[in-house]
């Protein structure tokens, strides 16, 4: 075998090693980045209100890179009687954070700064 064929066959391997590997985001990984966000743009800790407990339902999406992920309480809305704070989709390659419609399945841009929201 050639030396130039040898290289491209080792950077071949490399490149799918590394693409394999950033791919392997795991679900816990995911929630913890919703909250580490949703605390900074609410002000509140991580685990969430004192007494609320966060807690997420992840998904992997069978279409996209994206883990979908429910954020929920330990404490239900008295009025809407709901647990579900929220969704959110974690890109599994980058861990960029998204807003996540589960109506139009689309996904929004998500500033935990400032809760600015736009269509990605």
């Amino acid at each position: 075998m050639k030396p130039g064929m040898q290289r491209t066959r080792w950077l071949l391997l490399a490149l799918t090693f590394s693409a394999h590997a950033a791919d392997s985001m795991l679900p816990d990984t995911a929630c913890t980045t919703v909250k580490k966000a949703v605390a900074r743009r609410f002000g509140v800790p991580e685990s969430g209100a004192p007494g609320a407990d966060w807690f997420c339902d992840v998904t992997p999406d069978r279409d996209s890179t994206l883990f979908l992920v429910a954020l929920r309480t330990a404490r239900p809305d008295a009025r809407t009687h709901t647990n579900l704070l929220g969704w959110f989709a974690v890109d599994r390659v980058s861990g960029k954070l998204f807003k996540w419609d589960e109506k139009t399945r689309r996904t929004f841009a998500f500033d935990a700064a400032s809760g600015k929201s736009g269509y990605r």
